[in-house]
C-alpha cells in the first residue's frame, strides 16, 4: 500500500520533471548551462573534470563552480586553462557568501558520504515551492547513515521543491543497453532471479588520496555497485546477511576496523515474497588484476554481466568488449555491450540531447534501500571488530587463499 509520504514524492517528482525539462529546452535554445561541483577530490579530477573542461571547449555555453572546504592548490592549472570555471573555498567567509548566492542548473555532490544529505539540503530550498537548483545528483551511495538519510526524505517532502534529487551510480550507466529490456531477460531465465554470485575486485591497494572518502571501507564503496544494478534490473530489495568475513591488507591507509576485502553470503527477498540465494566478494589488493561480474542466476538459465576494464591486445587495433550475455537452457540469447559508466553518465546528461533522468540515475526508495543494506553489511563487521582485529593480507593474494584465509581466522569465533 502506498503511504502518503510516498505520494507526497512521487507528486514532486512529477512537478520537479516538468521544470528540469522545461530548462533542458532553454539549454537547447542557447542558455548557458550552471553547474555546480561539490568537492574537488580524485573523483572530480579524473572522471569528471577531463569530459566537462571538453564540453567547454565544444559547446561554450558552460559556467563551472567547483567548491570544497579546502584551499585550491592542486586546482591552480584547471582554473587558468579555462575562465568558465570558478573555485570556492566554503570555509573563506567571502566565497562561500558568493557561493551560497549561486543559482545551479545541475550540482555533482562528490563530497565524503557522510556529509552527502548536509550539502543536499543547501540546494533544494529554503522556502516552499522554490528549488536553488534544478537537478542534483549525489555519487554514490546516498548516505552512510540511514538515519541522516530518512531525515532527509522528510525534509524532502516538506520543502516540496522543484528539484529533482537522485543518487547517481555510475556503474548503472555501464549497463544501460540492458537495462530496458530487463524484464524480458529475466522472463528467459525462468521469470524470476533465485540466486546471484559476484565479484568487485581491485588488484590495486587503497589509494592514500582517498583515505578519508573510504574511511568506512570496501563494504561501502563497491558493495553499492551491486546493489544498485539489481535493484534496478530485478525485484530483489532486502538483503539478509548470513556471513560476513573481512579482512585488511597490509599497509592498508584506513582506519584498523575498516575492512578493506569482504567475503558475504546473503539471503535476498523479492516483492513477490520468494527468497534467492547470494554469494560475493568486494575489496582491493586482491589478485594481479581486476575481476568484477555479477552472475544472476534463474530456473531456465543465467544473465551474466561482464564488469572488467575493456582491454586492448598487444597491436593495440582490437578492444575486447564487456558483455552482458542472457543464456536460456545453456544456449545464449541475447547479448549488450557494457559502455563507459561516467562517459554515458556525464554524455546523456550535458550532451546534446538532454534527458530528464541519465540512466545511472537511482530513486529515493532504491537509495535508501541501498543505504539500509550497506548499513546492515558493515554493522556485521564493526560487531567482529569488537571481538578481534581484522586479519591482513599481502597486496596481490589470490581469491582464493583470501578467502581460506577469512574463513580460518573468524571460524575461531564460532
Amino acid at each position: 500500500m502506498t503511504s502518503l509520504f510516498d505520494e507526497v514524492l512521487a507528486e514532486q517528482h512529477k512537478r520537479a520533471i516538468r521544470s528540469f525539462r522545461q530548462r533542458c529546452d532553454e539549454w537547447k535554445a542557447g542558455e548557458t548551462v550552471k553547474i555546480v561541483v561539490e568537492g574537488a577530490g580524485n573523483v572530480f579530477e579524473e572522471k569528471y573534470w577531463p569530459f566537462l573542461e571538453q564540453m567547454i571547449k565544444t559547446r561554450g555555453r558552460a559556467r563551472i563552480f567547483v567548491t570544497d572546504v579546502k584551499e585550491p592548490t592542486n586546482y591552480d592549472d584547471l582554473l587558468r586553462r579555462s575562465p568558465s570555471v570558478e573555485f570556492y573555498n566554503k570555509r573563506v567567509l567571502a566565497e562561500f557568501e558568493k557561493y551560497s548566492l549561486l543559482d545551479p542548473d545541475v550540482v555533482l555532490v562528490l563530497v565524503p558520504d557522510t556529509v552527502h544529505m548536509q550539502t543536499v539540503t543547501e540546494w533544494i530550498g529554503e522556502e516552499s515551492w522554490v528549488g536553488k537548483a534544478r537537478a542534483i545528483f549525489i555519487e554514490k551511495p546516498w548516505d552512510r547513515s540511514p538515519l541522516r538519510a530518512e531525515r532527509f526524505q522528510r525534509l524532502f517532502a516538506s520543502k516540496k521543491p522543484y528539484t529533482l534529487c537522485f543518487s547517481f551510480d555510475h556503474y548503472l550507466s555501464k549497463v544501460v543497453d540492458f537495462v530496458p529490456r530487463a524484464k524480458e531477460c529475466i522472463d528467459l531465465i525462468g521469470g524470476e532471479v533465485s540466486r546471484i554470485d559476484f565479484a568487485i575486485l581491485e588488484n590495486g591497494e587503497v589509494e592514500p588520496t582517498r583515505a578519508a572518502a573510504l574511511g568506512e571501507g570496501m563494504i561501502f564503496d563497491l558493495l553499492c555497485h551491486m546493489l544498485a544494478i539489481t535493484s534496478l534490473v530485478t525485484d530483489l530489495d532486502t538483503l539478509d546477511f548470513v556471513k560476513v568475513l573481512p579482512a585488511r591488507h597490509e599497509g592498508s591507509v584506513l582506519p584498523k576496523d575498516a575492512e578493506t576485502f569482504a567475503d558475504l553470503e546473503f539471503f535476498v527477498q523479492n516483492t513477490k515474497g520468494t527468497t534467492a540465494t547470494g554469494q560475493g566478494v568486494v575489496g582491493k589488493g586482491v589478485g594481479q588484476e581486476p575481476h568484477k561480474f555479477i552472475l544472476l542466476e534463474g530456473k531456465q538459465g543465467w544473465i551474466q554481466i561482464d564488469l572488467n576494464p575493456i582491454q586492448i591486445d598487444l597491436s593495440g587495433t582490437k578492444t575486447i568488449e564487456r558483455k552482458i550475455e542472457v543464456f536460456q537452457n545453456g544456449a545464449k540469447k541475447r547479448e549488450y555491450a557494457v559502455r563507459d559508466g561516467y562517459k554515458n553518465f556525464l554524455g546523456v546528461l550535458f550532451g546534446g540531447d538532454y534527458v530528464t533522468i541519465p540512466a545511472g540515475a537511482l530513486t529515493h526508495e532504491a537509495s535508501m534501500s541501498i543505504v539500509k543494506n550497506l548499513e546492515d553489511a558493515k554493522g556485521r563487521v564493526r560487531s567482529l571488530c569488537q571481538k578481534k582485529d581484522l586479519p591482513e593480507y599481502k597486496v596481490g593474494t589470490s581469491l582464493d587463499e583470501l578467502r581460506r584465509l577469512c574463513r580460518e581466522y573468524w571460524s575461531q569465533l564460532s
